[in-house]
C-alpha cells in the first residue's frame, strides 16, 4: 500500500500488487475501497499506514478494481 490520503474522503487505499502493477507509475496506481463487515466491533474502523501490507481481492480479477480488509494488515 503506497498512500492512504484518498482525495474522495472515501477510505480508499492506494496499492501496487508486485508483479501485477511493476509497470505503473505511483500516480497511476487503482485505489482499493474497503470492504466492510470485518470488524467484531461496530462502527470500528481503521485505514492502514503507508507502506503496509493489506489483504486485497480482485472483483472478477480485474486488477484496478479491488477491494480490502481494513483490520488485516502488518
Amino acid at each position: 500500500m503506497v498512500n492512504n490520503i484518498d482525495p474522495k474522503f472515501q477510505l480508499r487505499v492506494q496499492i501496487r500488487i508486485p508483479f501485477i502493477h511493476d509497470n505503473l507509475i505511483d500516480n497511476e496506481l487503482p485505489w482499493a475501497s474497503p470492504l466492510y463487515g470485518f470488524s467484531n466491533v461496530y462502527g470500528q474502523f481503521e485505514v492502514p499506514r503507508k507502506n503496509s501490507l493489506i489483504y486485497v481481492f480482485m472483483h472478477n480479477g480485474d486488477i484496478l478494481d479491488i477491494a480490502y480488509i481494513p483490520l488485516l494488515y502488518q
